[in-house]
């Protein structure tokens, strides 16, 4: 069992410290450095000052010279900068550090796998935010990297080349060369991390159980749950992650040893390797491919309101106006969705909304080969119409429904959460706007959903089974209550109060974790889309039809059950209180 020991990792030591190679103590490394340095090699120069030894060898010779010419001559880091690189346990909580090897920490599990990788940042002297992507990947082109870049030099898994497929191949010694090889292990590691950029949506706890980030000043979190299929093998295992910037500048690279092995926390650490260190990047990397501009807006202060039964309520939130457009429904069925299918290749993630799923997908492939399209019930209800009902990536890139002859289509999960649920819809017969509302009830004068937990939210969800800890209080999703729960399951598909008078309750408690970019459960237009396209990279709606679109990031806090099927229902309402007909997809998780 992992020690859940709350702990970070110390700054690196030379932080605060004399600059290496700043022997005339001026505060900057220079050509100066060279003369004084010169001077103290043949016991010249002011010896009170600083240390000439550049190489570390512990003496001060002409070697320390040819060692400064390599530190003036390499251009300084502007990247991201680290906040946090290390572990934590599976239900969030940090992992303490068994020690360093030199300047490396090191860590310890008994199991190889079972456990979460976690990399924090923030903005570097570039002044461009770090980069969101987990997978930008070509075949034949080895500059197409992920902004987070991790090797390990052992064999992750079975080891497996194909990317984001399998285990992960090893790079040993660590390498960022542009070599396909160095690229497809780049891809084929970063595809697997979630990406949070605000802290209610982290995958980390902090000492009193909320969802938050370890490091001071971090602004986005990248995540990475261990399964068995990534086992680390037994002994010592060096991981080197480098981070990329919006701009394409890397951030000075962080080493980390993760040992494996029986029994608990051993009292002392013996290295069975010693850790290399590897040479600072170049200021900026070249990508010929255009970095995405996906930007949530920034997180808004909200201040839940008194709701029935003592449920927290999200404040009202102002709606962007989405225009309707000229779109003619059939009054038998909704047409099938026409959106481009993207590249077999994948990424999160998102990172899309601020967390674009706090439980990053570990077994699923990129690979989207189809176009998940929503049963819907053949009926001419008046209302919207859903164009599209289908999950995505953690990297925000659309899931393959797997192969079934005729009725809903079918999502196979290896895990129950680590993804999102995307409902897209548009004007039906009655031509009327899609309502925004995920919570609570729209309000046209003030264009802004107004907290209400007794009525239908416009988004009307339920699930088969009941999800997480099937939890019946409302709306505790994280990040609005310090203990959240999930949503119960409605048995028999029903939308009608009278017959089960529970169902309002369920219905707003799922509807509600549909959130727009800001954490406010609202629907999104389509400069903040939650889809991910390849090859562009570009963020928009699944369906170009489509006038809004819902996102639900599914966390371990409304995990689908293992070893089932569970159907998800969903139907959407106008602005003017029109509900259209229901779609329908299956949710299977196991193997």
């Amino acid at each position: 069992m992992l020690l859940a020991v709350v702990a970070a990792i110390a700054l690196p030591r030379s932080m605060g410290a004399q600059l290496r190679g700043d022997v005339n103590c001026d505060g900057s490394v220079a050509a100066d450095d060279l003369a004084a340095l010169a001077a103290n090699v043949f016991d010249d120069g002011p010896a009170d000052c600083a240390d000439g030894d550049v190489n570390a060898d512990e003496r001060i010779t002409s070697a320390d010279l040819t060692a400064l010419v390599n530190v003036i001559e390499t251009p300084v880091s502007t990247g991201p900068v680290f906040t946090y690189v290390g572990l934590a346990a599976a239900n969030g909580t940090p992992l303490g550090m068994l020690g360093y090897a030199g300047a490396v920490p090191v860590f310890f599990s008994n199991s190889g796998s079972g456990f979460q990788l976690v990399v924090e940042a923030r903005t570097g002297s570039s002044g461009f935010a770090p980069g969101l992507a987990t997978f930008r990947s070509a075949p034949r082109d080895p500059t197409r990297r992920p902004d987070i870049q991790m090797e390990s030099n052992r064999a992750l898994g079975d080891g497996s080349r194909a990317v984001c497929d399998g285990g992960v191949p090893a790079v040993n010694p660590p390498d960022f060369s542009t070599t396909q090889l160095v690229a497809d292990a780049l891809n084929d590691l970063g595809c697997h991390f979630a990406v949070a950029t605000a802290p209610d949506w982290a995958c980390t706890l902090d000492r009193f159980g909320n969802y938050d980030f370890i490091g001071s000043g971090t602004e986005v979190q990248f995540c990475l749950t261990v399964s068995a299929s990534l086992a680390f093998p037994l002994d010592d295992t060096l991981l080197t992650v480098q981070l990329r910037d919006t701009a394409g500048n890397i951030g000075l690279r962080q080493q980390m040893l993760l040992q494996i092995g029986p029994g608990p926390m051993p009292p002392t650490f013996t290295p069975t390797l010693t850790p290399t260190p590897v040479p600072p990047p170049a200021s900026r990397t070249p990508t010929p491919t255009r970095t995405p501009t996906h930007t949530p807006p920034p997180t808004p202060t909200r201040t839940p309101s008194a709701a029935p039964s003592g449920t927290p309520t999200p404040t009202p939130s102002r709606i962007p106006a989405t225009p309707t457009p000229s779109l003619t429904q059939a009054s038998s069925a909704t047409p099938t969705p026409t959106r481009p299918s993207p590249t077999p290749t994948r990424s999160p993630t998102r990172t899309p909304s601020p967390r674009p799923s706090a439980t990053p997908t570990r077994t699923t492939t990129p690979t989207c080969t189809s176009t998940p399209s929503p049963t819907v019930s053949p009926t001419a209800a008046p209302g919207p119409v859903v164009t599209f009902f289908g999950l995505t990536n953690q990297d925000d890139t659309l899931l393959s429904p797997t192969p079934s002859a005729g009725g809903p289509q079918v999502f196979s999960r290896a895990m129950g959460s680590g993804f999102s649920i995307v409902v897209e819809g548009a004007p039906g017969l009655s031509r009327a706007r899609v309502g925004p509302c995920a919570s609570g009830v729209y309000n046209a004068v003030s264009e802004s959903c107004t907290p209400d937990l007794t009525s239908f939210p416009d988004v009307q969800i339920e699930a088969s089974n009941p999800l997480g800890n099937g939890s019946p209080a409302v709306c505790d999703r994280a990040g609005l209550v310090a203990n959240p729960g999930g949503v119960p399951g409605v048995s028999a598909v029903i939308f009608d109060p009278t017959t089960n008078p529970n169902i309002i309750n369920i219905v707003n408690d799922f509807a509600c974790r549909f959130l727009d970019g800001s954490g406010a459960p609202v629907g999104r237009p389509s400069t903040y889309a939650c889809v991910k396209h390849e090859p562009s990279e570009d963020y928009g709606y699944a369906d170009p039809r489509s006038t809004i679109e819902f996102c639900a990031p599914i966390t371990s806090v409304e995990e689908f059950p293992p070893g089932t099927d569970t159907t998800l229902t969903v139907r959407l309402r106008d602005v003017n209180g029109n509900v259209g007909a229901p779609a329908q997809i299956i949710i299977h998780v196991g193997p």
